[in-house]
């Protein structure tokens, strides 16, 4: 239920306490207190706490947004006390007892002491440190999505002021030899130079003040800042509290950093500051001539955004995003901060523009870190003490729910009605159920509820992991379905991921790489998976003589044997795709087989080398696909949609439009630039890579959708070539269940989901005329479009619709789950 502040608290008789933080807007001011009161005040005592945001320095629906996630993040899903956000202009209940520590909480409630602390274990500190950074790092980002909205769009007629912020440390030779004069010899004057040092430099201050020019403004620290000294860690942060404090002083309309080691091109400022302007853009990057560590140079830099191919000073961005800091803890999200800030300012939405032209000079770093990095072994202890040194160390103030033993649970009865109140941000629909699980009978683990033999000793928590490459990723497509419909059915599942990409997600999502430190401390006991390479790579079975007929298995995970000493349980779907094709040596297919508890599969060359293989269909979203019927209307619109693989028969696809009169129109979704060239394109519109809604709002404005699929070629992409798609292919499914009549090649040969005739028209491949005549007939005979479209959708919701997949799944996992 959200929030309610247009009434008058009327509180019932208990305990009312009050947090009036000195901001909202940090968001470590008021999650230990919060946090505390979730995860040690029983559901059922008469306790209200009210949060008091009537004087916020965050709007007020924002302010709603936070607490709301931080009250489901906290809770876990598990009924919690009431919770009262105060946003109106209400008064505070007669008699309420402030609140500013947790410890407070204790006293006032006589809670045992102590509360629920941190011990001394290495990998509880690192599990427990970033599980309260992801919850920080989600409601920080709303923070800055908010701020950004609200900012106005920047005016750059004329010459604006121009900050280009240098933080440094160390030698001051290359700052005033390289840097500062590479700004300074630019073709654009209107700039300030600002530099800071991360501590006390005599020096570095004497040698830019020698500088002699007034746009240039020296600053430093009063001291110098803990970092943290793992190498990797502190190479990613370093110069963090500096490049702060310099944005807290930049005054110009646009922000151009510049490390102080490194160099503008003469035109920098110009080139990018025009492809702003012609933009209307927030954020613009270009390409750096690049120094290896060998000495080569190369040039770096491409859309769209992506870690490793930006630097710091190919990047210039305005004042709407001018509030936003770079992240000294985001090694612990093992990313450097320069690329924290970019992906952060990227997910508020803001409008990026990427110049193909060099417009810094990016010379070579210290050696590298890796080979100083400690063993796997070290790994927590290190990790751990870095994050008791550091500032990082605040993230242990916010209070998680106890995860591991706990007291047995007589069984869940309802909750007591509450008194009238203004509403609570969020209380759980679970009441008296637990964080805890224990063994089930028939081989099942039972997550929300604790239970243990006889009502003796204590349950102990079983847990599930997903795992994934990139997560949580939304254009991932069935993947990001399926694991919000397994999060939906298993509320307390953990999320592991090789690379995370800072999309919202309402649980932590830790590195894969922290799988071996924090798998005991999470309580798991299975974890999930999708494709082949990536699951071979899991169990680290690259050296297999069949992985040759795999295709792009990334490197060893480091987890095999972690799953092996800990008896957990590896569950796998196979779906086409992900290294899966059909020359793939079915001894490796068996190799992975006998290694999982669980196969899942679509796919005919799965079933027929592993026994034991389930059958499942790939999951479809249909709540979010809705099917819409289609009025008659001219002209008759088509829509293509998949990547720019040969497979996928764009070729096809527009070789038969081009025998097809003024009545159609063709529409192209996806990165498919190449295929357009020399294409008469008066009827034919290319969108380019969609976002998942608009890609959907595009299927509502077709009438067919076209996919002339066929198996990859000798000219496909390493460990793709032969590759034969799953029938019918996810995109055709999103557009079937959205209202398109779908036109498909079937090189499967595969009725399992379809039919032909009835749910689809089937085409041969590589035959332009025959699709171009199946596009013709649907066009003449509407009804037989509507009839086909609407039998092919209500069969795709019937057999893939996520959340029935996905409990099948789980229940041949052998995992009960939450009846949602």
């Amino acid at each position: 239920m959200p929030p309610d502040s247009t009434s008058a608290p009327n509180s019932a008789s208990g305990t009312d306490l009050i947090l009036a933080p000195d901001s909202w807007a940090r968001p470590l001011d008021w999650l230990p207190v919060l946090s505390a009161y979730i995860a040690a005040v029983a559901p059922e005592r008469a306790v209200t706490l009210y949060l008091d945001g009537r004087a916020a320095d965050v709007e007020s629906a924002t302010l709603r947004a936070i607490v709301t996630r931080a009250c489901d993040y906290l809770s876990e899903g598990v009924e919690f006390a009431s919770v009262v956000l105060l946003d109106g202009t209400v008064d505070v209940p007669a008699g309420a007892e402030p609140l500013g520590e947790p410890a407070e909480l204790a006293e006032r409630l006589s809670l045992p002491l102590p509360l629920p602390v941190l011990g001394e274990d290495p990998v509880e500190i690192v599990r427990r440190a970033t599980w309260a950074k992801a919850l920080v790092d989600a409601i920080q980002a709303d923070l800055d999505k908010a701020a950004f909205e609200a900012a106005p769009r920047v005016p750059l007629e004329g010459m604006p002021l121009v900050t280009v912020r240098i933080p440094t440390y160390g030698s001051a030779d290359l700052l005033v030899d390289r840097a500062i004069p590479s700004v300074l010899s630019g073709v654009y004057p209107n700039v300030e130079v600002l530099v800071c040092s991360d501590g006390p430099q005599p020096h570095a201050r004497a040698a830019v003040e020698a500088v002699g020019d007034r746009r240039v403004r020296y600053l430093e620290l009063e001291q110098r800042p803990v970092y943290p000294s793992r190498p990797s860690a502190f190479w990613q942060t370093a110069g963090t509290y500096a490049t702060n404090r310099l944005l807290d002083e930049a005054r110009g309309a646009l922000i151009a950093p510049l490390d102080h080691d490194d160099a503008f091109t003469d035109d920098h400022i110009h080139l990018l500051l025009e492809v702003l302007r012609q933009g209307a853009g927030d954020f613009a990057f270009g390409q750096a001539m690049t120094e290896d560590r060998n000495g080569a140079w190369h040039l770096l830099g491409r859309a769209p955004l992506t870690h490793g191919y930006i630097v710091h000073a190919s990047v210039m961005y305005s004042r709407r995003l001018a509030h936003m800091r770079y992240d000294p803890h985001a090694w612990l999200r093992e990313e450097p901060g320069d690329w924290n800030l970019w992906r952060r300012m990227r997910d508020t939405g803001a409008v990026i523009h990427h110049l193909p032209r060099p417009v810094a000079v990016h010379f070579k770093e210290g050696s590298s870190v890796a080979d100083r990095e400690p063993d796997q072994g070290a790994l927590a202890q290190a990790t751990a003490a870095d994050i008791l040194d550091t500032s990082a160390r605040e993230l242990l103030t916010v209070f998680a729910r106890p995860r591991r033993a706990r007291a047995p649970t007589p069984a869940p009865t309802p909750a007591p009605t509450p008194a009238p109140t203004p509403a609570p941000v969020r209380t759980s629909t679970r009441p008296g159920s637990t964080s805890g699980a224990a063994p089930h009978e028939g081989g099942k683990r039972e997550f929300g509820a604790s239970r243990t033999p006889n009502g003796i000793g204590a349950s102990q928590f079983h847990g599930l992991a997903l795992l994934d490459t990139h997560f949580p990723l939304e254009l991932s497509g069935f993947r990001w379905h399926e694991a919000k419909a397994m999060l939906a059915l298993v509320p307390e599942m953990a999320f592991f991921s090789a690379a995370p990409t800072g999309e919202s997600w309402t649980r932590p999502v830790h590195p894969l790489a922290d799988f071996p430190l924090l798998a005991g401390g999470l309580g798991i006991t299975d974890v999930y998976c999708v494709f082949l390479n990536f699951t071979v790579s899991l169990l680290g079975l690259q050296g297999h003589p069949g992985a040759a007929t795999c295709g792009g298995i990334p490197p060893d995970m480091g987890i095999g044997r972690v799953l092996r000493e800990r008896g957990i349980r590896l569950h796998s779907t196979l779906y086409p795709g992900g290294g899966l094709v059909t020359g793939t040596d079915p001894e490796l297919l068996r190799a992975v087989a006998a290694r999982c508890e669980t196969v899942f599969t679509n796919a005919s060359e799965v079933e027929a080398a592993v026994t034991k293989a389930i059958r499942m269909p790939g999951p479809m979203a249909t709540d979010f696909y809705t099917f819409e019927p289609r009025p008659r209307r001219q002209p008759f619109r088509l829509v293509f949609a998949a990547d720019n693989r040969p497979r996928k028969g764009l070729d096809t696809a527009l070789a038969a439009h081009a025998l097809l009169d003024g009545r159609f129109h063709l529409d192209i979704a996806g990165p498919n630039e190449g295929y357009l060239k020399g294409v008469q394109q008066d009827r034919i519109t290319f969108h380019g890579i969609l976002e998942p809604a608009r890609l959907r709002e595009l299927y509502w404005t077709a009438d067919a959708f076209v996919s002339p699929v066929r198996p990859e070629g000798p000219d496909g992409r390493p460990g793709e070539v032969g590759l034969i798609d799953g029938f019918p292919t996810s995109t055709a499914c999103e557009a079937l269940a959205s209202g398109c009549a779908l036109i498909s090649s079937n090189p499967r040969g595969d009725d399992w989901i379809l039919t032909a005739g009835r749910h689809y028209l089937e085409v041969g491949m590589d035959d332009p005329v025959a699709l171009a005549e199946a596009i013709d007939l649907l066009e003449r005979d509407r009804n037989l479009r509507d009839s086909i479209a609407e039998r092919g959708a209500a069969r795709i919701r019937a057999a893939m619709d996520v959340r029935t997949v996905t409990r099948a799944k789980l229940d041949a996992m052998g995992i009960v789950a939450h009846n949602v």
